[in-house]
């Protein structure tokens, strides 16, 4: 209601400890485990980039959801 849809993602990432967990995340997860090829994840990612940061380790966003500058 508040157009704050770039928050989202936020939420869904620090609601890990909750259980939830983003597409992306799990993605990542897998890889590292060596159960999907990180070239098949990629292809599949929402957004390649943040895909290859979080493979990485690194977290883009800031808490308000707002993309850190690069």
């Amino acid at each position: 209601r508040e157009n704050k849809i770039n928050e989202i993602q936020n939420y869904i990432d620090d609601g890990e400890l909750f259980g939830m967990q983003s597409f992306k995340s799990s993605m990542v997860k897998l890889v590292k485990k060596g159960i999907v090829d990180e070239a098949e994840a990629r292809q599949y990612a929402d957004s390649k980039d943040d895909f290859n940061l979080a493979l990485k380790g690194l977290n883009i966003y800031t808490r308000d959801g707002r993309r850190t500058k690069r």
